[in-house]
């Protein structure tokens, strides 16, 4: 009687063990996400227009630093077909994706994340595709789109020629910076008040030039120097100067890449962005 007590007693503490663990286990699972890939804002459901096979869409780098070969490695303009399931999954590359979330509230987009890359495609509330963001985690670093190819490119000369012009900026030294006059030429030129406290580009040093869109679908101007303009002792894409345009073409903000004041090493540089005013 008193081993069949015992017997009873033991059977009784393992399935309290076993309901225990249980609990735990799925407590775990609701920390995380249900074991889903970042969950940011709960269980998305793609709208059921982009359900199929998209097949002309192609990555275009725009106004970003592009793909940084590891986070993704699309080079601009490449064929990027994807495939999005009724069940919500997303196919690229090769990889399907699940368990898509939204993001700070924003249900226009919703979001699949391979490692440190996420895949925002947008414009999940209405149906009407517009874009797929590419954003690194790590940083919430822009890297491009994924989209429809764009028709022939603006033309960057006749926007250099709209643009053309000094500008003020609005609230000058705001940014901790010196200058408060830029000169554009039409030929991508760029001179800045007072003399050598900004990216300084002279006719003969502009590499290239060249339109794009950013994220918000401002047309953006990237103008390469030939020389050096950050300080890191190279030249290249790290020397370049992105003007975005306003509605009038004319230039409303300023971004480039400059040496850490206090470091004065490539790993430590920041980007200026400065609001202007013609």
């Amino acid at each position: 009687m008193e081993k069949a007590k015992s017997q009873t007693a033991w059977a009784g503490s393992r399935v309290k063990s076993v309901l225990f663990l249980s609990s735990v286990m799925a407590l775990l699972l609701t920390a995380c996400g249900g074991g889903g890939n970042g969950d940011e804002g709960g269980g998305a459901t793609v709208h059921p227009n982009f359900v199929g096979t998209h097949s002309t869409l192609t990555y275009q780098k725009l106004a970003s630093d592009g793909c940084d070969g590891a986070a993704c490695t699309y080079t601009d303009g490449q064929p990027v077909p994807v495939t999005i399931g009724a069940d919500s999954s997303f196919a690229v590359g090769g990889k399907t994706l699940t368990d898509p979330y939204t993001k700070n509230g924003n249900l226009a987009e919703i979001v699949w994340r391979d490692g440190n890359l996420e895949y925002a495609l947008s414009l999940n509330t209405t149906g009407v595709f517009n874009e797929i963001n590419l954003v690194r985690v790590s940083d919430n670093k822009w890297l491009g789109q994924i989209r429809e190819p764009a028709a022939a490119g603006p033309d960057v000369n006749a926007l250099l020629a709209a643009a053309a012009g000094s500008y003020n900026q609005t609230l000058p030294n705001s940014t901790g910076i010196s200058w408060h006059q830029m000169t554009l030429g039409a030929d991508g030129a760029l001179s800045f008040i007072a003399a050598g406290t900004g990216p300084d580009i002279a006719s003969g040093d502009v590499e290239s030039t060249a339109a794009g869109e950013d994220a918000e679908h401002n047309t953006v101007i990237t103008i390469t120097s030939k020389t050096d303009l950050n300080g890191d002792g190279t030249t290249g894409t790290n020397d370049q100067v992105k003007l975005v345009l306003d509605s009038d073409g004319k230039v409303k903000e300023v971004h480039y890449l400059e040496v850490h004041p206090t470091a004065g090493k490539p790993d430590n540089q920041r980007w200026s962005a400065v609001t202007l005013v013609p």
